[in-house]
């Protein structure tokens, strides 16, 4: 059968008289079609074109013959049962049930290829871009004004610059950076000079030339820092040092090492930085006999003015040397300079979710450096993305603990575990 006449049948479906089981009126029904029940014209009801039966049971059903009819006055022409003429496709192509279902089928295709031809309009057919809107230039009045007697129209003044307020670790090393400048274009010692050990005395501790810049209290800490350098003891030392409790055990095992001899600490100058210090600390820049720079920080605490030793010796947990060669894996505290870097290789080569920082060992300068690491979505990594926002691309002094990962094979490479301060000053609890 052809397609086309599938979806469109000839007209003029035969009709064949029958009686109604149900009202017992002869109607005339198309019975030509594969269903096997047809409503009645006149009541309604479903009539059953084909004989089913079960168990000797036959459920009421139309025959292709009238029946039950009154015999007319004239004689009628008696009709027998005859079979459905016609191939079985050419009565479908007529039935009404297909042909409501034909109509359905057409009209959904037409209305899905519809959509998709829209659809695929919209995706190829640009945005339209934005427009953007230009603001008119408005002139005051006076500007007007000023244009029509020829005089010329000054521009506005422009906002005058604000300073930003950068975090403690920054002004640390900014200070730092300017105590080191103020030392380089010092004049040069005479040569002649004594220091400690010899015969001549001692330096002194000395305000700066400007008169009634250092105040009462910074002479004070200025005097305490003087016993701080030239006691020739532990314990006269540990006497003016800050959180003494703690720092009994580590200064005792600090000065046992042959690379750090108890007694005074030779000094060539010791003088104020100005603008320098918290709340209740005072920081000066100590010229050591080497010609290195230490800053010696002076705190306030119950007991008095006392002077922070771990930042002044820039004391850490243990040399660098040891922590490669043990690669603990539990957090040591060193004092150090921190920067960004991009150092991603071996167990710490997936940079995506890894900050990689160098850092440099502020008491051994010359020593390789380590590279630490911290997940950047942590709380930690947060911290660190903050402090090297204000850093400038500059290294910035921290105090942090590290600690290797188990099973280390890399010796440069660590964790962050920790940021103890920002800066090589630690606060101490209660005070």
């Amino acid at each position: 059968m052809d397609a086309l006449e599938f979806f469109f049948p000839p007209s003029g479906m035969p009709v064949t008289r029958i009686t109604c089981p149900h009202c017992e009126s002869a109607v005339e029904l198309q019975v030509s079609g594969v269903t096997r029940s047809r409503a009645c014209p006149k009541c309604g009801e479903m009539v059953i074109l084909q004989v089913a039966e079960k168990d000797q049971k036959v459920k009421r059903r139309a025959l292709l013959m009238e029946q039950n009819v009154v015999a007319p006055e004239e004689p009628v022409e008696e009709y027998s049962p005859q079979p459905i003429q016609g191939d079985v496709l050419e009565r479908m192509k007529m039935d009404p049930e297909l042909l409501t279902f034909r109509k359905r089928l057409i009209t959904g295709t037409l209305v899905l290829g519809g959509l998709i031809a829209a659809a695929v309009a919209y995706h190829f057919v640009p945005e339209n871009p934005k427009p953007f809107a230009v603001k008119p230039v408005i002139e005051s009045s006076e500007e007007q004004a000023l244009e029509k007697e020829g005089n010329p129209i000054v521009a506005p003044k422009p906002p005058p610059e604000v300073t930003p307020i950068l975090p403690p670790a920054v002004e640390a090393l900014k200070k730092q950076e300017e105590a080191d400048a103020a030392n380089a274009e010092a004049p040069a010692m005479p040569k002649d000079l004594k220091l400690i050990g010899v015969d001549e005395p001692a330096p002194t501790l000395t305000p700066p030339p400007t008169a009634g810049l250092v105040s009462q209290a910074d002479s004070a800490a200025a005097d305490v820092l003087g016993q701080f350098l030239r006691a020739k003891t532990i314990e006269a030392r540990l006497a003016v040092t800050a959180n003494a409790a703690a720092m009994q055990r580590i200064m005792a095992g600090y000065y046992q090492m042959p690379e750090h001899p108890a007694g005074e600490i030779p000094f060539k100058e010791v003088k104020p930085v100005v603008g320098s210090g918290g709340t209740g600390s005072v920081e000066f820049s100590v010229v050591l006999a080497d010609g290195s720079v230490r800053i010696a920080t002076v705190v306030l605490e119950k007991a008095g003015l006392r002077v922070d030793w771990p930042s002044f010796v820039l004391w850490n947990g243990m040399s660098s040397e040891k922590f490669r060669a043990t690669k603990p894996v539990r957090s040591v505290e060193f004092r150090v300079t921190m920067e960004a870097a991009e150092e991603y290789s071996g167990e710490f080569a997936d940079g995506r979710w890894l900050q990689c920082l160098r850092m440099r060992i502020a008491s051994e300068p010359e020593a390789p450096p380590f590279y630490a690491y911290v997940e950047r979505k942590s709380r930690l990594g947060s911290e660190v993305s903050y402090w090297l926002q204000f850093s400038d691309s500059k290294p910035l002094p921290m105090t942090v603990r590290l600690r290797y990962p188990p099973d280390a094979t890399s010796a440069d490479q660590v964790w962050l575990d920790k940021i103890s301060s920002a800066g090589w000053v630690t606060a101490v609890a209660g005070q």
